[in-house]
């Protein structure tokens, strides 16, 4: 791989929801060093100077298109996107209908226990070329993979085409934290790694909290989006209706017996479960994500996000805990809110890195949910 030094990142963002990590940067004197497709590995020392051994590779990812660029009389300036696999994923996903069958004859039939992890992977290992496999796929860029594979059974799983293969998959195989399907979400880490899991607030076994952010690590303002604060961001009850793989219907309220103060939510399809007691945590999970009291946005060093105290740094849908007691800002009034924060845990849905490379300085940020 070469290496060049004459790539400046301007920024490197991450969207949980959209399911990756973008880089934006510039190129001065070569505007064509890269092209749409190229990999592109960014890597630095955690540490200042010599200190840190070794270089840390920070992301990985690809060019989205041909650069952009610009030129006068002296010099000449190429603007390049760099984006983790899912902005890749645009072309269109086609309709599969996928069955389970003891002797399969055909790629959509699978042999039991057909699961929708076992769709999903079909979709993204047969249906696109982007899972690296060294004979059938060897120019593959996606090279690791976490699919939760103990997830829902079924017997017949039609899953809806779309005009975007990443939107397709969220919506038809996964479903999100409010989507239903069976409230997955798909994503790729800073480092092109997919994953297939429950939403970060329902998943039953957690990863451990990253570390503590306090008051010490905060740079600036803490904003706040208060999500409990009227009645009318309340929910009161949620109630599901879900299919089982013998096409039995299993429905669920929570609260099980007396809504409390207000609204109420009702899915009624789209949803899939193995039992009752999946359907019933479904419930309880998804009223208690709706209810969840804040949203912070919240600036810390970036080098936390970066590389942090284990070279890793902090990643989309990674677990953090917050303790803080003091003043914020309303991040949709701009009204002053008192905060009183102790071991709270947040899920981290998006960062942010901006560089100023004149200056030598640069901006983190973190928005994280509330743990439900």
């Amino acid at each position: 791989m070469e290496t060049i030094n004459s790539l400046v990142v301007k920024s490197i963002r991450g969207d949980l929801r959209q399911g990756g990590s973008l880089v934006a940067g510039t190129i001065d004197g070569d505007t064509d060093l890269l092209v749409s497709g190229d990999n592109v590995r960014l890597v630095g020392k955690a540490l200042a100077d010599t200190d840190d051994p070794v270089f840390r590779e920070y992301f990985n990812g690809h060019v989205l298109e041909d650069p952009d660029y610009s030129f006068d009389a002296f010099t000449s300036r190429a603007s390049v996107r760099i984006g983790t696999a899912n902005y890749r994923m645009t072309g269109r996903l086609q309709a599969i209908g996928f069955t389970e069958q003891g002797s399969p004859a055909n790629d959509h039939q699978i042999s039991p226990t057909m699961r929708i992890s076992s769709c999903f992977t079909h979709a993204v290992e047969r249906h696109c070329n982007f899972i690296f496999n060294p004979t059938t796929m060897p120019d593959g860029i996606i090279t690791e993979t976490d699919i939760d594979t103990a997830d829902t059974s079924l017997a017949r799983f039609n899953a809806r085409g779309g005009g975007n293969f990443w939107q397709a998959l969220i919506n038809q195989y996964s479903g999100g934290e409010e989507g239903g399907v069976q409230f997955h979400r798909p994503y790729f880490n800073r480092l092109n790694k997919l994953f297939e899991q429950p939403a970060a607030p329902f998943q039953p076994s957690p990863p451990a909290s990253k570390g503590t952010l306090t008051k010490e690590h905060i740079r600036g303002k803490i904003r706040v989006i208060v999500r409990n604060a009227k009645l009318a961001d309340l929910t009161g009850q949620v109630q599901i209706t879900a299919k089982d793989s013998s096409n039995g219907s299993l429905t669920s309220k929570f609260p099980a017996l007396q809504p409390t103060r207000g609204r109420i939510v009702v899915k009624n399809s789209g949803i899939w479960a193995d039992s009752q007691g999946d359907v019933d945590t479904m419930a309880q999970n998804l009223y208690n994500w709706l209810n969840r009291p804040y949203t912070l946005i919240i600036e810390v060093d970036p080098g936390l996000i970066i590389f942090g105290d284990d070279g890793k740094g902090l990643d989309l849908g990674d677990k953090v805990t917050v303790t803080y007691d003091g003043p914020a800002e309303d991040a949709i009034t701009a009204a002053g809110v008192s905060l009183d924060l102790s071991a709270q845990d947040f899920w981290i849905y998006k960062y942010g890195v901006t560089f100023d490379s004149e200056m030598r300085m640069a901006k983190g940020t973190l928005e994280l949910e509330a743990d439900s």
